[in-house]
């Protein structure tokens, strides 16, 4: 299934600790904290109505948890077969807590609620990654957004440690530019992930409009150079995927 090999990919507004990443430089940066993904398409005849009842019986059996989630529709993709697609992201505050809630899921809620999303959505990737946030400017209470996503790959020779100084580096320009309406995230691919990248870069935004805003602030700041500058010859990526989220818990 092409679906998560086209997205895996996060997004991604978390409100991290500090700690030291081991980088040789002493760089302040954000820990890394679970995110789960599933990619999945409906089932033939079904669609976005029929989910909806099964996702609100989904979030009784839940009841409270220490636990957010998306779903994502795309809006713009190069792969048609994402066009009755459909991908739930979530994330958990750290690792002891994931492990604390998926014991819960799967003894209290998966045996009841499964086999209903089975019914309208078939799941082929379920999917451990690590996220790092490198900016956190939208406001994680929303209900909605948009999400680009595009897999990377470090170049020969090249190491996570500068490509986390390079991301530093860029969210000082963005900052300095004025952008600080979205939310940007590294995601590194873990248990269940898709092979044939190292990396996915995420950006959030509460709407459309302030996508633009923001693409037309940085490029009107010189971004394109600081671009090329900072990652021409670290890391190369792929046009990427952009899809319209609603949270869901």
């Amino acid at each position: 299934m092409k679906f998560m090999k086209s997205a895996i990919l996060a997004p991604v507004l978390f409100l991290f600790s500090t700690s030291i990443l081991a980088d040789g430089h002493g760089t302040a940066m954000p820990t890394p904290i679970p995110v789960e993904f599933y990619g999945c398409q409906y089932n033939d005849g079904k669609g976005p109505s029929d989910l909806e009842p099964v996702i609100k019986e989904w979030k009784k059996a839940m009841g409270k948890r220490d636990y957010q989630s998306w779903m994502l529709h795309p809006m713009y993709a190069s792969d048609g077969s994402l066009n009755n697609g459909v991908m739930f992201t979530a994330w958990w505050p750290s690792y002891s807590k994931m492990g604390e809630e998926v014991d819960y899921f799967m003894e209290n809620v998966n045996p009841k609620i499964n086999p209903k999303f089975s019914e309208v959505i078939t799941c082929d990737i379920h999917a451990e990654t690590m996220a790092i946030q490198i900016s956190d400017g939208m406001d994680t209470d929303m209900d909605s957004g948009v999400m680009s996503y595009q897999q990377c790959n470090l170049k020969e020779g090249r190491t996570v440690s500068e490509l986390m100084q390079a991301n530093a580096k860029m969210s000082k320009f963005m900052t300095k530019a004025g952008v600080s309406d979205v939310s940007a995230a590294v995601i590194f691919p873990g248990a269940g992930a898709p092979d044939g990248f190292d990396y996915v870069m995420t950006i959030w935004a509460p709407s459309m409009t302030v996508m633009g805003e923001t693409f037309e602030r940085a490029i009107a700041n010189g971004y394109g150079q600081v671009q090329q500058e900072l990652f021409g010859d670290l890391t190369e990526c792929s046009n990427g995927t952009r899809y319209a989220g609603n949270r869901i818990y």
